[in-house]
């Protein structure tokens, strides 16, 4: 656990997400959940400590099973964009998640062989301010990863969430995606708006402008990438091709983290394909 501001804490220790929390007086606001139970008994700990007032709410910044995956067993609020909610709505309460390939953590977390997905009880369609003590909260719609993922800005601490905006040293996810909004709102990110912005990634923790160049200079390759295979009314197997290519951008740590970052590509580039061009021919 890190305290990155007074009152504001980061733990990237936990196999998924990168998770945060606001403690107030008033109470906590957590930003994503842990996956396992084990992390989430001592998330919990962590975010409740004495000084902290009674009220609990949690954000998720999408819907991705990293963040999500969670969240079923907890008694405190969900908060999320409308159109996360509705997908979260529109699974199985049960999924079975053995033998996928997408390139999402869970699936090399052995402990993981089912998720129950949560049903938030509190959900918006562009922005929302929390207004707990004098450090507001500010929740917004900025599409990206999906078209209903959120920032989380504290403007006096000059602090924000932005998920999976931004991944240092990792492929983005692009199975859901939504290419040229994402490269608008990296364009703000890294103008002076956000200088002394200390800026927190959903995998990993600090973000710096040269990650923001870095996966904005991917997203616009790959958004050409999309157009000549579209114009070629390439097949699965020619954007596979491609997509594989696209692991010389990267440096991948291990075997298991190499195989990660090749089931992202793979299952990324297919989907998206799909999404926006296959589909509409």
């Amino acid at each position: 656990m890190k305290e990155i501001a007074p009152g504001i804490l980061i733990e990237t220790g936990y196999e998924g997400v990168t998770v945060g929390a606001v403690r107030t007086p008033e109470g906590v606001c957590m930003i994503d959940y842990p996956l396992l139970q084990k992390d989430i008994l001592a998330w919990q700990t962590i975010c409740t400590r004495p000084e902290v007032g009674s009220k609990r709410l949690i954000v998720l910044l999408d819907d991705h099973p990293d963040r999500a995956g969670g969240c079923k067993g907890t008694r405190s609020p969900i908060m999320a964009h409308t159109l996360t909610s509705k997908s979260l709505h529109g699974r199985p309460s049960t999924t079975k998640m053995q033998g996928m390939e997408t390139g999402n953590n869970w699936e090399i977390i052995p402990e993981i062989a089912t998720i129950e997905w949560p049903q938030p009880e509190i959900t918006f369609s562009e922005s929302v301010t929390i207004g707990w003590a004098d450090n507001p909260i500010i929740i917004e719609n900025r599409p990206g990863p999906t078209r209903g993922a959120l920032w989380v800005t504290l403007p006096e601490s000059k602090v924000i969430f932005v998920g999976d905006a931004v991944l240092p040293d990792q492929p983005p996810f692009l199975f859901a995606a939504q290419i040229d909004p994402w490269v608008e709102n990296l364009d703000e990110l890294k103008s002076s708006t956000y200088n002394d912005y200390t800026i927190i990634s959903g995998r990993g923790a600090l973000v710096t402008k040269d990650d923001i160049r870095n996966n904005q200079k991917f997203l616009k390759k790959a958004a050409r990438s999309f157009e000549r295979l579209n114009n070629q009314k390439a097949d699965l197997t020619k954007v596979q091709k491609t997509a594989l290519a696209y692991l010389d951008d990267f440096s991948p740590r291990n075997k298991k983290e190499q195989d990660l970052f090749r089931n992202r590509l793979s299952f990324g580039f297919s989907k998206y394909y799909i999404n926006n061009f296959a589909k509409k021919r």
